[in-house]
Parts: structure tokens; C-alpha cells; sequence
């Protein structure tokens, strides 16, 4: 039996929440890993407004950035935001129709889950916490697991794993 990163109803809302119509940012990492995951998200949901990041830290003024564009969805990719968790929560707080997706294969400092998050990490999937995973690698997954025609695109994933 294959082991799953996501539920299918968890896979379903992310599927829903990306495709939706509103604001939509994407925020990855500025490694291969990171780029050839956003590339990824991206070939399937390209209504989202790409963001480099050059690692997990949320300063004040990038976190009132977020809150003042009132995105609806934000996904984060190859990003350990969970070390960020409780600008997270303010975030939601304060913007209470955000819905976010955190895509990551980190050490996770902090679980991450409620009605409007889902946290995505191997480390959480009892049979994968061991091994090394690359973002790519997930986003191409859980992808390919939500039925998104990206076959022809596992080079991207390569990029990003070999990266």
C-alpha cells in the first residue's frame, strides 16, 4: 500500500481553495527545489501570484504585506513556515477568509492543521518521516493525486530533486 501525504478530502480542498476565484499567492523558496515546485503548482493553478522567499521568516512588515493584499488562498511551498506558526494564526485572524496550504518537507518545528489549513509534510506520514523527500518531489504528488494532467512534467520534479 502506497503511503499518502494528504486525505483525499485534504487534497480536495487544496484542489478547491487553488482554483477558486479571489486573491491567490504562492510563496516559495529560491532554490531549485522551491522554483521547480512553484513551477509545478503553477502549470496547474497559474491564477496564483508567484513570491520568492528566501527562507521561512515572516517579518512584521512582510506579514502586514500579506494581510493587506486580503489574499483568500496562500500556499507555501519548500518553506518551513511552521517555525512561523503563530504569524500564521494571526494571519488567518485577521484575514478570516484566508485559506492556506503549507507544502514542505522540513524537520516541522509545529503540526499545523485546522478547518482553513492544511500542512503537508512526509515527516508526518508514519513510513516516509525517514526519508528524504524533496518539495518537488510532494508537489508533484500530490498533483499527480489530484487528477492535474503533469505527467509530461516529472522532469521538472527531477530538476528540483537534483537541485
Amino acid at each position: 500500500m502506497k503511503k499518502e501525504l494528504a486525505s483525499k478530502a485534504n487534497l480536495k480542498k487544496m484542489e478547491k481553495w487553488s482554483g477558486a476565484e479571489g486573491t491567490k499567492l504562492l510563496f516559495f523558496h529560491n532554490d531549485p527545489d522551491g522554483i521547480a515546485s512553484a513551477a509545478l503548482w503553477l502549470r496547474c493553478f497559474p491564477d496564483f501570484e508567484p513570491i520568492v522567499r528566501d527562507g521561512p521568516s515572516m517579518d512584521p512588515g512582510f506579514v502586514k504585506w500579506v494581510a493587506d493584499r486580503d489574499p483568500d488562498t496562500a500556499v507555501f511551498i519548500d518553506l518551513p513556515v511552521d517555525q512561523e506558526w503563530k504569524k500564521l494564526e494571526w494571519l488567518q485572524k485577521h484575514n478570516p477568509d484566508l485559506k492556506v496550504v503549507v507544502i514542505d518537507h522540513h524537520i516541522p518545528e509545529k503540526r499545523m492543521g485546522s478547518p482553513r489549513m492544511i500542512h503537508v509534510n512526509n515527516k508526518f506520514v508514519p513510513g516516509l518521516k525517514e526519508r528524504y523527500l524533496p518539495a518537488s518531489y510532494l508537489t508533484y504528488r500530490l498533483l499527480d493525486r489530484m487528477g492535474k494532467d503533469i505527467g509530461g512534467y516529472k522532469w521538472v520534479s527531477g530538476i528540483g530533486i537534483t537541485g
